[in-house]
């Protein structure tokens, strides 16, 4: 049976906890009227921080969407940070959706997070844009990575896993609040589920399938070995 629930991401609850007690010593040593405001404002900053549970689709070599938003291209493109020719998926967050990052396949975290320029190219990358990268491969050798827009250090990226760790295909792996836009480099082979203006909920919608014939085994002269 899956659970429904609505739950907060960890960065929320100590911006909910100090706020919550504020209101507790307003509204008893001073008026239950002058805690009304924080009481909204909790109410706001849950909205805002909200994590909800997904249902994860059951399919091996599915990769699910990492964040909710929305598809604006579909096209091949080379991968900066493997230095390889890929099919890029670029998607733009929703403002109004969950911030919480999750796994887009079962692999290994290979590298947690990297900031680097970026560099000018036909769909969603942007000349001398700062962006963090999250590179999980497979256990069939397939690298998939994901280079998240950074936008000055008011806009925080969290990532849960640490290099060198196992991830569940949709498992929660971090949070980036008031995202902007996010490139998925994918094998050039695999099925694609979406196209550009599809609006994709993280955890539970699929926007490619790997190739069963393009699964492959590590080899020697593979990045990172």
């Amino acid at each position: 049976m899956t659970r429904n629930e609505m739950k907060i991401s960890r960065e929320g609850y100590r911006v909910i906890l100090l706020l919550l007690a504020i209101s507790i010593a307003l509204a008893t040593f001073v008026h239950i009227y002058t805690a009304i405001p924080l009481w909204l404002l909790i109410v706001v900053i849950g909205f805002i921080y909200r994590d909800p549970d997904r249902e994860i689709p059951s399919i091996p070599l599915a990769i699910i969407c990492p964040v909710d938003g929305v598809i604006t291209s579909i096209a091949e493109d080379h991968d900066p940070y493997m230095d390889r020719q890929a099919l890029r998926i670029s998607m733009r967050m929703n403002l109004l959706g969950s911030y919480s990052i999750r796994s887009p396949i079962e692999g290994k975290m290979q590298q947690k997070i990297l900031f680097f320029e970026g560099e000018s190219s036909a769909g969603g990358m942007q000349h001398n844009a700062t962006y963090a990268s999250t590179w999980i491969r497979t256990d069939e050798g397939d690298d998939i990575v994901m280079l998240l827009q950074k936008e000055g250090n008011w806009k925080p990226l969290h990532c849960y896993i640490q290099s060198g760790e196992r991830v569940g295909q949709g498992r929660r792996c971090g949070y980036y609040r008031f995202g902007s836009m996010v490139n998925i480099f994918l094998p050039t082979d695999v099925r694609v589920k979406c196209k550009p203006g599809d609006s994709l909920l993280c955890g539970s919608d699929i926007i490619a399938i790997l190739s069963k014939a393009g699964a492959r085994s590590l080899n020697s002269d593979a990045i990172g070995t």
